[in-house]
């Protein structure tokens, strides 16, 4: 299929259901709406044909992975494909079966979530978990050779952005690789806007917490990375790359990134800077089709585009400087697809 245009990477959503119910979590927030499921084989289907165009699929969605049945065997399916597989877990269920599986199949990257450094933090927050439980299987996956990239992810909120520093430690004991630490960057309640740990006047601790996670890092050998927690109006394309990439849903279809395909009856809501939307979903059609198909489908072409409008903006406005008077007002750069327009992604979340 040489020659076939797919996405870098593809992100597959095996399951929108989860054992927990963390606090913060727009599964919880949205319960009444959700619809738990597991992707079906003829969803994956679609997928794995081209997996060996594909740079890497990460199997991990609004849910938790390690509850599908058949999850290894599509992990298996993909590797035997040729390409790059990870995914994220909260950990509860990375028991030894599971450490066995991940490191016979050669995952290549494993990420577990966590919601603090100390237990108290993490299982008031994360109800139904244990850190400790948690701490003990990452390390059972950290003691095999050869096994997966490791990392711990804990998305920054007030209650736990103490504890960052104590995360990077945390991580060096169990023996993970890195520590990535990103926002709680979808809002779908104003409760949940209380735990925002970014804005355009964020909370003046995070750079001290930074910089001593950062320093710990290199002290305990473990790498950091920290999200920007300012926002910023300048960004042209989001974190999510939705110009290179793809969301597949528990469903089949294929959306733009997580954000704007959230596994709700009737659409759902999104709150930003204090005003409140409702969103349908956006999809780009039935990936079971095969990816190419919906990734050259000309919704997804359209939304692509705009990104890419921006992106040549950006490679422009370099030239534009040089050449503008002190005083000349540059041009405002395209405007992005308007489901993109009050998202926090957007503005460096």
């Amino acid at each position: 299929m040489a020659g076939v245009q797919v996405p870098r990477i593809v992100q597959v959503e095996v399951t929108s259901a989860c054992q927990l119910r963390c606090t913060f979590c727009a599964r919880t927030a949205l319960a009444d709406r959700w619809i738990n499921a597991h992707l079906s084989r003829e969803a994956f289907s679609g997928i794995l044909p081209y997996a060996r165009q594909i740079e890497l699929v990460h199997l991990q969605g609004w849910g938790e992975p390690l509850l599908h049945p058949r999850l290894w065997d599509m992990a298996a399916a993909l590797k035997q494909a040729g390409c790059r597989v990870s995914l994220t877990t909260n950990g509860v269920l990375l028991d030894e079966e599971a450490v066995r599986e991940a490191c016979r199949l050669g995952l290549d990257l494993v990420a577990v979530s966590v919601a603090g450094a100390r237990p108290t933090t993490n299982d008031a927050l994360r109800v139904g978990s244990s850190l400790e439980r948690i701490a003990a299987n990452v390390s059972r996956l950290c003691e095999q050779k050869p096994r997966p990239r490791v990392v711990l992810i804990m998305q920054l909120m007030p209650p736990n952005l103490p504890e960052l520093p104590e995360l990077v430690s945390l991580a060096a004991e169990v023996g993970a690789d890195e520590v990535v630490a990103p926002h709680l960057d979808y809002i779908p309640t104003p409760e949940l806007d209380g735990l925002r740990a970014f804005g355009w006047q964020p909370d003046p601790r995070v750079s001290d917490l930074v910089s001593e996670a950062m320093r710990r890092g290199e002290e305990l050998g473990v790498k950091v990375h920290v999200y920007e927690s300012r926002l910023r109006d300048d960004v042209l394309v989001c974190a999510a790359d939705p110009v290179h990439n793809l969301w597949i849903t528990v469903d089949g279809q294929a959306a733009p990134c997580a954000y704007l395909a959230l596994p709700c009856r009737d659409g759902f809501p999104r709150f930003f800077e204090g005003t409140h939307e409702h969103l349908r979903r956006l999809t780009f059609g039935d990936v079971s089709g095969g990816v190419p198909r919906v990734w050259q489908s000309r919704p997804a072409r359209s939304f692509r585009s705009a990104f890419s409008r921006r992106q040549q903006w950006g490679q422009l406005g370099y030239l534009l400087d040089a050449t503008l008077s002190p005083s000349a007002t540059p041009p405002a750069p395209p405007p992005p697809p308007a489901p993109c327009r009050h998202c926090y992604k957007l503005y460096g979340a």
